[in-house]
């Protein structure tokens, strides 16, 4: 169990629950996983939003960052919903390029969280 005493705590722990998703999400695509079709489709039944919603907007909602956060998190769950569709109908062309899609969004969702974090840190030490 984390410590959520740590500094940084917030920001390891929506950036391993997103990870565990893409992860779990991925294993799923290659029938290797079972994950609801809540979670994957849904922006409201991830770990990652119930974070952005109990944490992230509650203690960073000044900061822009939060807002792109969100936006880009509703983004990958519609791609991922492409990609439930097109795995089921085996569509292995588009799923490979909404595949890609996903990884960038994904890519660009941690690197926004460690955005934050930094500037949070920045602010703590000014």
């Amino acid at each position: 169990m984390l410590n959520r005493t740590l500094p940084n705590y917030d920001f390891l722990f929506a950036k391993l629950k997103h990870i565990d998703w893409r992860i779990r999400f991925c294993a799923f695509l290659e029938g290797k996983e079972c994950i609801t079709q809540d979670e994957i489709t849904s922006p409201h039944c991830c770990e990652l939003v119930q974070w952005i919603d109990a944490e992230g907007l509650k203690k960073y909602s000044n900061l822009q960052e939060i807002r792109e956060l969100e936006q880009l998190h509703s983004q990958l769950h519609d791609i991922s919903q492409k990609l439930l569709l097109q795995n089921s109908q085996s569509s292995k062309v588009f799923l490979s390029y909404d595949y890609e899609k996903l990884q960038n969004i994904s890519n660009q969702i941690i690197t926004l969280l460690k955005d934050l974090e930094q500037k949070i840190n920045q602010i703590k030490n000014d």
